[in-house]
């Protein structure tokens, strides 16, 4: 190995060791946090093995909620420096450490998988590759949309302000955000890295619950024990899932919130209503309790992580509706446990929608409510009753939707063409046609009784997931819960019908048939998830390689050239920089600032809004809002006077993306809606005569504000694309 190589192994050992490092505290502080939340329950929520699997979920669940929600706290104080987030971290550890395991009763036999020889090596393999995926995305730089914009980029403003607050200039900051809260606590001790790690195990932690639902819906026979373990390998190879585990993003952490809430009613509901279907062992009857609060507990961290989290919430209640009509004689009591349940919904759900109130005067800003919301407010609080005039959105504050909503969607005409691409890229055909063959069977048969409660939330998010699409954007994360339950029902029909030939006394042909079959399924996804993969990360990849290739001394695009080339990629070197320059245009001028401009430097970006990178304080407004300068130009008669704006705003140095500023304008995005020509001059004027150009890259203008001598500025080309 050459010197390069070996320091290059070196650099990304360090980053990537001290990024698991911070990662590996913040699980297990989520888990102290847990246990000292769920402490006085520790008895009602023991039982057998399976049990005390869902008990660890559950902790973990409930501490990141915890922890998310005591980060929303202390920011909200202007407490946000490394000491108070090291406290946070050694209290939760210490909770770990002494908190009291809950004991385990009855461990009882698991019975065999079916067909062990096939189906088990089968799911080893999906899971092994589905692994693999997730892991070549984790050593990608993030270049996602949206972490950039805010997922990473808020949490590393309120760190750099050492608060949590509203952005007037930015509606990114008035969303709930539980994942993002555990991102800032990552942030302020290591990068990136640590945030990427963190969403693919929630990736992980998804299959794992997706596993112990499994068992909960499957009926009590051989099978059951590896429908779990199908559950999850289905989900992992959903062709969008490793694409999205490999990013910074909150889809996965919102799915986990969820799916427990769903995996915590399943246990009230056994022992409460339903002990027969309870294996030995399980929590007693008077643990329903405990699970019906963690239930409605983690419901609610759903809502408080995303506003789309109201989707599962409508499919909860659906949940409900089933177990009333299965249980009709006791609904008195189904009706009280559901209210109490609801309680606990909105307790937990609720923080970040009253900081949005008291800072906004909108409980879930941006919305219709600035329209109507004052005049029912009490007059007496006259501050919140002027809450809706705090920022840059359009008339009303819904400009975004009028926007999104009216122009998103899926064109009718679109949909035969649409549908194949979605059934294969976001949910895929094996998956599918399982779960439809299951919810027939379910329906039909006596045995999946206790798993047609499932039915109602499935059917209740595909009719939200089909709401999203037509209405907003197609975009495969807001069909998660969708496919993870798809993937649920798949995994307990495949289990069910192995049991039906095993138990019809059929030949090992007929057996090895339906092994082969899933086999084959399992494969088709695979095909699919690595295909995804290959065309986001790997082509483009290896064509940014293949720029280099008659360079002296480098190696072309081949096999040898790109492991060469990746070793180069996970540390922070050139190789990084030329693909973030090609995946986020911005980068370039963003990495330039960070050498040029003072630590003081306060950049107001205009026509851009990934800010993420950038090492100096900022002003970043969305595409969907007014940008301030706008706002400023349209108050302004000449270019002096906009540039007396920025001085009096703080603004020292401007980031101009001229290339996006034309997209946003031509799409007709509120965010450079120019009032007039006027307006729009005085901006092209100050450039010319107030602004003083540092540098130009990738068609990113670096200005400092005001006149004065500086070196030529840096006009280097822009990467080509693959």
């Amino acid at each position: 190995m050459t010197a390069a190589v070996l320091r290059a192994i070196l650099d990304a050992s360090l980053s990537w060791g001290a990024a698991a490092l911070c990662a590996a505290a913040l699980a297990a502080a989520a888990a102290g946090w847990g246990r000292l939340a769920l402490a006085p329950f520790d008895r009602a929520m023991s039982g057998d093995r399976p049990a005390r699997l869902d008990r660890q979920l559950t902790t973990l669940a409930v501490g990141a909620g915890v922890l998310a929600l005591l980060v929303l706290v202390i920011g909200a104080a202007g407490l946000l420096y490394q000491p108070v987030l090291i406290g946070l971290l050694l209290v939760g550890g210490s909770g770990w450490f002494l908190g009291r395991a809950a004991p385990t009763q009855n461990p009882g036999d698991v019975p065999p998988p079916f067909d062990d020889t096939l189906i088990r090596p089968a799911v080893a393999a999906g899971r092994a590759l589905a692994l693999a995926l997730i892991a070549f995305g984790v050593l990608m730089p993030e270049f996602f949309h949206d972490a950039l914009i805010y997922h990473l980029e808020l949490p590393r403003y309120y760190l750099l302000h050492h608060r949590i607050g509203f952005l007037p200039w930015n509606y990114n900051s008035a969303l709930p955000a539980n994942v993002e809260s555990l991102y800032l606590i990552a942030l302020a001790f290591s990068d990136e890295r640590a945030t990427k790690l963190i969403h693919a195990a929630f990736a992980l932690l998804c299959a794992a619950t997706l596993g112990s639902l499994g068992r909960h819906f499957a009926p009590r026979t051989e099978s059951s024990a590896l429908t779990g373990r199908l559950a999850g390998t289905l989900f992992l190879l959903t062709p969008s899932v490793p694409l999205l585990a490999g990013v910074s993003g909150n889809d996965l952490g919102l799915l986990f919130f969820e799916l427990m809430s769903l995996l915590a009613w399943c246990r009230w509901r056994m022992a409460a209503f339903n002990p027969q279907d309870a294996p030995p062992g399980a929590s007693p009857p008077n643990g329903s309790g405990a699970w019906l609060i963690c239930s409605g507990a983690l419901m609610g961290l759903a809502i408080g992580t995303k506003y789309s989290g109201s989707f599962f919430l409508i499919g909860m209640t659906a949940a409900w509706g089933a177990l009333l009509g299965m249980e009709w004689a006791h609904r008195r009591r189904l009706l009280g446990a559901f209210g109490r349940w609801l309680l606990v919904v909105i307790a937990t759900g609720s923080p970040w929608l009253v900081k949005n109130l008291l800072e906004t005067g909108d409980p879930v800003y941006p919305s219709f409510w600035p329209s109507f919301w004052p005049s029912f407010w009490p007059s007496f609080w006259p501050a919140l009753t002027a809450g809706p005039n705090h920022s840059f959105l359009d008339q009303n504050g819904v400009a975004w939707l009028r926007h999104d909503l009216g122009a998103g969607g899926i064109d009718p005409t679109l949909w035969p063409a649409y549908l194949p691409k979605l059934a294969a890229n976001d949910i895929g055909w094996f998956t599918l046609a399982a779960a439809a063959v299951t919810a027939v069977i379910a329906l039909s048969r006596p045995r999946y009784r206790s798993m047609r409660p499932l039915l109602a939330p499935l059917l209740a998010l595909i009719a939200g997931s089909t709401v999203i699409w037509w209405f907003a954007s197609p975009v495969p994360r807001y069909l998660l819960p969708t496919t993870a339950l798809l993937g649920l029902l798949g995994a307990i029909g495949l289990g069910g019908l192995a049991d039906l030939v095993a138990r019809a006394g059929a030949g090992r042909a007929v057996r090895t048939a339906v092994g082969m079959a899933v086999i084959i399924g399992l494969l088709g996804q695979s095909i699919g998830a690595a295909g995804l993969i290959r065309d986001n990360y790997i082509t483009p990849f290896t064509a940014l390689t293949g720029l280099r290739a008659m360079e002296p001394g480098r190696v072309g695009a081949s096999t040898k050239g790109l492991a060469a080339s990746m070793l180069e990629l996970i540390p922070a070197g050139p190789a990084r920089q030329q693909w973030l320059a090609w995946s986020a245009p911005p980068y370039a001028a963003i990495e330039a600032a960070n050498r040029l401009l003072p630590p003081t430097a306060v950049v107001l970006f205009v026509g851009e809004y990934r800010g993420y990178y950038l090492d100096r304080d900022r002003i970043i407004s969305t595409k969907y809002e007014l940008s301030p300068l706008v706002y400023w130009a349209a108050r302004s008669d000449t270019a002096q006077e906009l540039e007396g704006w920025l001085i009096r705003e703080g603004v020292t140095h401007l980031l101009y993306n001229q290339v996006e500023a034309r997209r946003l304008e031509e799409a007709g995005y509120p965010a450079l809606r120019w009032p007039n020509q006027a307006s729009r001059e005085r901006f092209e004027q100050l450039r010319r005569e107030r602004l003083t150009l540092l540098t130009v890259q990738n068609g990113v203008f670096l200005y400092a504000v005001g006149r004065s001598s500086v070196p030529a500025p840096s006009t280097a080309p822009a990467p080509a694309g693959p």
